[in-house]
């Protein structure tokens, strides 16, 4: 190591790498790196050398490239269809905090419901040398087919809310059906007596298990459904007023809590009373519900649980060589707030 070697010899990049460190000192990479992780054959002015200049040169070990070098890396992929909808944010929050709790880190995909974009996220977390994943497929997922081209059997996975009935994977979702009919049985009790559902695409089994909930609840009507592709607020807008021109319900029950935005606004447009004249239950649990004006009866999901239980999912399998899968079904809960009360 050679002395006297000004400050400025020393180059200032915007990230440092060992290689600087090592010729700032004229040592070997080798050699930082040992001193770096006070290896016990670095002698202490070496260490104490090599810290002051990486502490000059603001560095930063590279843990990423570790992880590919490890066999296990502690890393968690997620792969869900839209981060910016109230069920999956709040999963992911769940996730994220028990795998901090348990060592891990958490890489995050969003496949924005498309398929192809979800098989490109598998591979690369897969190349990446994750632990595990947890996903939730998007609309017309291969895993809801019951395809494994991917061979993800051999990989530590776990499906969140949408759920495969061919595969043999860990699965987490909800009582869906349950959920709906909390919803109806409670309307009903409120002197509601035409009760619209405003639904998912027929391809997704966890709006078709809701809508199913929904018809088998119902008491003497005939089904009130209008499809949506995503169940956005505009499509709840819509919804309402094709619902409203042609069957003229006195209650919805919305498959999200976005999509009952859109029956708040039409509400207002056309001076209708909530819960006075439309009654409304959303489902999700937003966030926002509790703040909007009337406050928004909705079904809770226990997205943040769910998010829990897929790490512990993911941790109990790890290392087995011949994992069992199972299967988790929570219990959603109705949350009665002001937009379904007539009856006081």
């Amino acid at each position: 190591m050679s002395e006297g070697r000004s400050k400025s010899n020393i180059p200032m990049k915007k990230r440092a790498r060992l290689k600087d460190i090592a010729n700032a000192l004229n040592l070997s990479i080798t050699t930082v790196s040992r001193a770096l992780n006070d290896k016990p054959d670095i002698s202490q002015k070496t260490k104490e050398a090599v810290r002051k200049v990486a502490d000059m040169l603001d560095y930063r070990p590279n843990y990423f490239a570790r992880f590919l070098h490890q066999e296990s890396n502690n890393l968690i992929g997620v792969v869900v269809p839209r981060i910016n909808h109230a069920f999956f944010s709040t999963m992911i929050n769940g996730i994220v905090k028990k795998a901090q709790d348990e060592g891990y880190f958490v890489m995050l995909g969003e496949s924005f419901d498309d398929f192809e974009t979800e098989e490109y996220i598998y591979k690369q977390f897969i190349d990446l040398g994750v632990d595990g994943l947890i996903v939730s497929p998007a609309y017309h997922s291969k895993l809801l087919e019951g395809k494994d081209e991917l061979k993800l059997r051999q990989e530590n996975i776990v499906l969140l809310d949408r759920y495969a009935e061919k595969l043999n994977y860990n699965q987490i979702t909800n009582d869906h059906s349950q959920g709906a009919k909390q919803a109806i049985d409670h309307l009903y009790e409120q002197g509601y007596k035409k009760i619209a559902h405003i639904k998912g695409l027929t391809e997704d089994n966890v709006a078709d298990e809701i809508s199913q909930g929904y018809e088998a609840a119902i008491k003497d009507q005939e089904p009130l459904i209008y499809e949506c592709d995503h169940v956005t607020p505009e499509e709840g807008y819509v919804a309402m007023q094709v619902l409203m021109d042609e069957h003229q319900p006195d209650a919805i029950f919305a498959i999200s809590d976005e999509a009952a935005m859109g029956v708040y606004r039409y509400c207002y447009k056309h001076k209708l009373r909530i819960p006075e004249d439309i009654g409304l239950i959303g489902y999700s649990n937003a966030p926002f519900g509790a703040y909007l004006a009337p406050a928004l009866t909705t079904v809770a999901q226990m997205s943040s649980e769910m998010g829990e239980t897929a790490v512990d999912m993911l941790i109990e399998r790890k290392g087995q060589e011949s994992p069992t899968a199972s299967t988790k079904k929570f219990v959603s809960e109705l949350i009665i707030r002001e937009s379904s009360i007539r009856k006081k």
